[in-house]
């Protein structure tokens, strides 16, 4: 039997790291994506005249992670009845460890 590393064997090893690293890159950038949308229902609810229903189901419309500020951007339209509302808009940006940064919400309160 043969003990020694094979060029065949590094090439394996190779493409093995290289298709892993995007997994774990993406592991290690942010909170997530529903840990954000659960910390933004409980943010706009305490700070608004908001129902668990006009929070219920938002729409994800773009979800980023900045590396240089290293926080994940999350942005959100309101949908009610499975129908997404015109100009009722949210976001919420969350650190490393899914803290809410930030928020700001445009949802219709008791648009159920």
């Amino acid at each position: 039997m043969n003990a020694l590393p094979t060029h065949s064997g590094y090439c394996k090893l190779a493409l093995a790291i290289a298709l892993a690293m995007p997994g774990l890159a993406l592991a290690q950038e942010g909170p997530p994506l529903a840990q954000s949308l659960t910390s933004f229902s409980a943010k706009a609810r305490a700070h608004s005249r908001l129902t668990a229903a006009d929070v219920a189901n938002p729409t994800v419309t773009s979800s980023y992670f900045d590396a240089s500020t290293g926080l994940t951007h999350t942005y959100l339209q309101q949908r009610v009845n499975g129908l997404t509302v015109f100009n009722a808009n949210g976001a919420v940006h969350t650190d490393k460890n899914g803290k809410v940064v930030f928020f700001n919400q445009d949802f219709f309160s008791n648009a159920v």
